[in-house]
């Protein structure tokens, strides 16, 4: 009894800190991704801005001659060339760490996150918030926004979907967020089989992220038929910003 109650403790404590060490990649990672962003936004940002400018600036210095229609239409393809530059740039930073999300919460982030990938795709993406939408500890809205950013790009990559629904349902203690499609859907036990390893990676980085919060994913597809993510994280009583009423039932 003794020997199976010590290898048992030290399992636990295994996982334990390899949960610990997970957080801290986590915390590391989100920590690198606010910092390059912000990179990306104020300094090469500013610097392509700032070749907007001189290109505009350009403008005058044509003159009259008669290769200036030519050289306003070099002109012209350079500023659309840097602006597309700086779209990109803008994009990439959004994709790496949305401002909204630290300056205006997790749904506000999903929101306009949901509208890039209508915009981007053509795929029509529906968000439901229901329930409570005052904001949560960070932990919990960086996990869930990540979570959701990899299930919706795993839709885009791989589902061939029309429609993308997105639902985040707080209730009393947890969270619940579901993200449907109407694509190609598969066969969990060939998919669990097969070498499927960016769709299998995107998953286990959504798990991973859930369980370190204590939550869970559960998948159910069916060729032809779409898949359904439903994602659950616990939320303390106090996070939530009110008592629930005892003779209340969830």
């Amino acid at each position: 009894m003794y020997g199976v109650i010590l290898d048992i403790d030290e399992t636990k404590r295994a996982e334990l800190d390899r949960q610990q060490l997970l957080r801290r990649l986590s915390e590391a990672e989100e920590n690198e991704r606010r910092r390059i962003a912000r990179e990306l936004h104020d300094q090469i940002g500013q610097t392509v801005t700032g070749l907007l400018l001189g290109l505009k600036n350009l403008e005058p210095l044509l003159g009259t001659s008669p290769k200036r229609k030519l050289g306003l239409e070099r002109l012209n393809w350079l500023q659309g060339l840097a602006r597309g530059i700086g779209r990109d740039i803008h994009q990439i930073a959004s994709d790496l760490r949305p401002t909204a999300l630290d300056d205006l919460g997790l749904y506000k982030a999903l929101e306009a996150f949901c509208a890039e990938i209508r915009r981007r795709f053509g795929i029509s993406v529906d968000f439901q918030p229901l329930g409570r939408r005052d904001r949560l500890g960070q932990d919990v809205e960086i996990a869930v926004y990540r979570a959701v950013q990899e299930a919706v790009n795993n839709v885009v990559k791989h589902a061939q979907a029309r429609n993308v629904s997105v639902v985040i349902d707080r209730r009393t203690a947890e969270l619940r967020i579901v993200v449907e499609d109407d694509g190609n859907g598969f066969d969990f036990q060939e998919f669990s089989q097969g070498e499927s390893r960016h769709a299998k990676l995107g998953l286990s980085v959504i798990e991973e992220r859930l369980t370190l919060l204590g939550g869970s994913l559960a998948i159910e597809s069916e060729p032809g038929h779409g898949t359904s993510l439903f994602m659950r994280i616990p939320v303390p009583i106090e996070e939530m910003g009110y008592v629930p009423d005892p003779d209340h039932v969830d």
